[in-house]
C-alpha cells in the first residue's frame, strides 16, 4: 500500500497519509470478512508456540517497526514535527492502533471501527507534521 502511495506522490508525508488511507480501506474490508488477527493470537498465546514461531513473530514486528520508522524519519526530514514527539513512538503507534483496533472492533462487534482508528491516527500524523488546520 505504501509502495503504491509512492507511485502517486514524491512527498514523504503525502506518501504516508495516502498509504494510511489505503491501509484503512484494506483492513476495513478484511475485518468485515474475517474479523480477528492471527498475529495478535500468536502474540497473546505465545506460550502455545515454540521459540522458532515466537522468533518469527518478533522479527516480523521489528521489520514493520523499522519500515514505519524509516517513513516517519523521511517525513521529519522534509516536514519537521510541530510538537515534541519521539518518532519511534509515532511509528509504534501505528502498530498499536491496528492491533488495538482489531481487538476493540471484535469486542464491540463493529468491524469498521479499525478503519476509523487508522484514519484518526492519520489525522494525528498530519497534525504532528503540519500543525492544526486553520
Amino acid at each position: 500500500m505504501f509502495r503504491r502511495a509512492e507511485e502517486l506522490t514524491d512527498d514523504p508525508l503525502q506518501v504516508y497519509l495516502v498509504g494510511l488511507k489505503l491501509l484503512a480501506e484494506t483492513l476495513a474490508d478484511a475485518q468485515a470478512e474475517r474479523p480477528g488477527c492471527i498475529v495478535a493470537t500468536f502474540i497473546y498465546q505465545d506460550q502455545q508456540f515454540d521459540r522458532r514461531v515466537r522468533g518469527i513473530l518478533r522479527e516480523m514486528t521489528e521489520t514493520w517497526r523499522a519500515q514505519f520508522l524509516a517513513r516517519i524519519e523521511a517525513i521529519a526530514a522534509v516536514h519537521p514535527p510541530r510538537v515534541a514527539i519521539d518518532l519511534q513512538d509515532l511509528a509504534d503507534m501505528l502498530m498499536s492502533t491496528v492491533d488495538g483496533g482489531i481487538v476493540v472492533a471484535k469486542a464491540l462487534g463493529r468491524p469498521r471501527l479499525l478503519e476509523s482508528q487508522i484514519l484518526a491516527y492519520r489525522t494525528f500524523v498530519r497534525t504532528v507534521f503540519l500543525g492544526v488546520p486553520a
